[in-house]
């Protein structure tokens, strides 16, 4: 009687963690949202973006690419290590983890050297132990990704941060999209 009443129990906190976890996230993901919803201006929303991607995910690494169809180009107007922004210059399509993630539409998890090592792809900046990599989609087009890591411990990331991850690259797909339409109006009528 007592372990079953002891097993009950554990069941018991370990489900309200869980639920606890949930409403954490779920908190995370409406701040993202809402200060998407309330930016227009990308080079202001990659930067609120990639913070709260750091703070939340506790990465030493942290990215936003987007990806122009046209031109084939893949730039970063956020990337972030050790929490200092650092310029990186853009690549073509094809180079690098962003464009797999890009091509195959599909999270990428990385959480042991070896599997770095048998992608064969070249990396930008300092070398990662655990990545996570998300598209950013809109509609059906890959428009961008987001990536967290950590440069200083292997198995960081798991399928709840995955699950986290992707929820809030879906949550500002459409207002990475808002922010480019937007942009491209206010060229069009300095112009």
């Amino acid at each position: 009687t007592l372990a079953a009443s002891l097993s009950v129990a554990l069941e018991n906190a370990r489900l309200v963690a869980e639920t606890r976890q949930r409403a954490d996230d779920l908190t995370i993901v409406n701040e993202v949202g809402q200060a998407a919803a309330a930016q227009l201006d990308l080079g202001r929303l990659m930067p609120l973006v990639g913070d709260k991607m750091r703070q939340t995910f506790d990465a030493d690494i942290v990215y936003v690419a987007l990806y122009d169809s046209d031109t084939g180009v893949i730039s970063f107007p956020y990337y972030a290590e050790d929490g200092q922004p650092i310029p990186t210059p853009d690549i073509q399509f094809g180079e690098g983890l962003t464009s797999r993630i890009i091509a195959g539409r599909e999270t990428l998890l990385l959480n042991q050297g070896w599997q770095f090592e048998s992608l064969g792809k070249a990396r930008v900046g300092k070398h990662a132990k655990s990545y996570l990599g998300v598209p950013i989609m809109f509609g059906d087009n890959p428009i961008g990704v987001i990536s967290v890591q950590s440069s200083t411990s292997e198995g960081r990331f798991g399928d709840a941060d995955v699950r986290l991850l992707s929820t809030i690259a879906s949550s500002i797909g459409a207002a990475i999209q808002s922010a480019r339409l937007y942009s491209e109006s206010q060229r069009r009528a300095s112009e």
